[in-house]
């Protein structure tokens, strides 16, 4: 008789959506042998172990108004995470910004952003249980249709695979 537990770490991002499976064989040294074995599986959860955040104020917004937007990226897992990127569809319905008004070296293709570029911090390391915060501010314009939404469409990948998304609308109003 006897006990033996062995924990295994998974990563679940190289396994969203699918199961781990555990086969177990146990084997004596008598002549002939004796032999036990135990099967399992286990789901993996489908949750991203990156959660991102997006505040923006104010909230609603009028046109011509200034926005200050706030990205905060957690990592919730119990590993640290490297090579990550941070990456936000610059909006329509804002004016380009300049790299300049972008904090944490996060820039666009050019020297200002525009409607449908890509906005990319690189965050390189965030040890486990910890968080990040990165901000800009933008403009929203002035001919902007009242009662329309400014959408805002984060995601995070480590080495290209993703770890995680986040949205927030705004309306606009008067």
């Amino acid at each position: 008789t006897g006990q033996q537990t062995v924990s295994v770490l998974v990563d679940a991002t190289r396994n969203i959506g699918n199961t781990l499976t555990n086969e177990t064989r146990l084997q004596n040294s008598a002549n002939p042998p004796k032999i036990a074995s135990a099967h399992s599986v286990i789901p993996v959860a489908s949750e991203y172990p990156i959660k991102l955040s997006v505040n923006v104020t104010p909230n609603p917004v009028v046109p011509g108004e200034l926005l200050h937007i706030e990205l905060t990226v957690t990592n919730e897992s119990s590993i640290d995470r490297s090579n990550l990127v941070l990456a936000m569809h610059y909006p329509d319905k804002l004016n380009a910004t300049a790299n300049i008004n972008i904090s944490n070296s996060g820039s666009c293709p050019d020297s200002y952003c525009n409607t449908g570029e890509i906005l990319s911090w690189n965050l390189d390391r965030l040890a486990a249980k910890t968080s990040t915060r990165v901000n800009l501010t933008s403009i929203v314009i002035w001919n902007a249709s009242l009662g329309s939404l400014i959408s805002f469409r984060v995601k995070i990948e480590e080495n290209n695979v993703l770890l995680g998304e986040g949205k927030k609308d705004i309306r606009i109003q008067r």
